[in-house]
């Protein structure tokens, strides 16, 4: 709670509920200060997200310890942290005159989508939007388009949408120079999308390392328009995963579970133990992968903790 600047005393709970707030986990935190001081128990669940499932699952498959140590995803001597490492080395805090852990949430969405094989114009059309940037009518796209003349603030900086594109270029750079072999897994995820639809163009599927059958349709209009892309190979591919886990993880567990994505949730006293079973589901995911089609020949690494760093 004292990490995320929430409260930790009766006092500054009572403090923080006192005034209208929406940050709802907050509010869960207070709440569950003020349980414990009254009755000695909670029903606080506790929150264990992955560091980068996606990139954590990439190190693994393809067996790069240095990628795996930069997200927990093997045994280190310190905790890794992939977006703070990023905007240390693009200089974010210094260029903008923020916290590093400013930089660092800066940082995130952009090493996320560059590495799922987003370009810089669609990060920076996110980013505009985030920001409320303005946006202007183009009759040849049919489109609704960042206006040339507008502009939006990061922490305090100007920037137009030709500044914003410009700007998360030498990010991405940084991030496939640093680990090259994220490039070389969406390559592999792409070449397996490709073949699979030249042998059938109206199914992209594949199995995940339980068994699971993943099955993409793809429609007759979808064929003909020709707007299926490979681009978006990698991210189905990893985020099965993310699914491979979550049921091996719920086939061991026998408390309270909550799930979302890559972040799971039970009670405070059994925190450490689910993070020993989330642990081990990643160890089961990538030591037999099975069916699924993207693997290197290269030994497993050892599993580091992935959640609950």
């Amino acid at each position: 709670f004292e990490h995320e600047g929430w409260a930790t005393t009766p006092e500054a709970a009572t403090e923080f509920l006192a005034t209208p707030s929406t940050d709802w986990m907050a509010i869960r935190a207070a709440i569950c200060v003020l349980e414990v001081a009254e009755t000695g128990c909670t029903a606080y669940l506790l929150e264990q997200d992955a560091t980068c499932s996606g990139f954590q699952h990439v190190a693994l498959l393809t067996r790069n310890r240095a990628l795996a140590e930069a997200v927990n995803a093997t045994i280190t001597e310190v905790r890794g942290d992939l977006y703070a490492l990023l905007a240390a080395d693009t200089h974010v805090a210094t260029e903008l005159g923020i916290t590093d852990r400013q930089a660092r949430s800066l940082m995130k969405p952009i090493v996320m989508l560059t590495g799922y094989g987003s370009g810089a114009a669609g990060i920076a059309s996110n980013m505009w939007d985030d920001h409320a940037g303005a946006r202007i009518w183009d009759e040849e796209k049919q489109q609704a388009i960042p206006d040339p003349e507008g502009c939006i603030v990061l922490h305090g900086h100007t920037f137009t949408y030709e500044n914003l594109e410009a700007w998360i270029k030498p990010m991405q750079t940084a991030l496939f120079d640093k680990f090259p072999i994220i490039k070389d897994c969406r390559n592999a995820c792409m070449k397996y999308m490709q073949d699979t639809l030249m042998a059938n163009p109206a199914v992209f599927a594949w199995d995940t390392p339980n068994g699971f059958r993943c099955h993409r349709q793809i429609l007759p209009s979808e064929q003909a328009a020709d707007s299926v892309s490979d681009a978006g190979a990698m991210p189905n591919l990893i985020h099965s995963l993310d699914g491979c886990v979550v049921q091996y993880t719920i086939e061991e567990w026998d408390g309270v579970l909550g799930v979302v994505h890559d972040a799971f949730f039970t009670t405070i006293d059994r925190a450490l133990e689910l993070r020993d079973t989330v642990r081990s589901a990643y160890g089961r995911t990538h030591s037999n992968l099975g069916g699924f089609p993207i693997k290197w020949k290269d030994e497993a690494l050892e599993i580091g903790l992935c959640v609950g760093v």
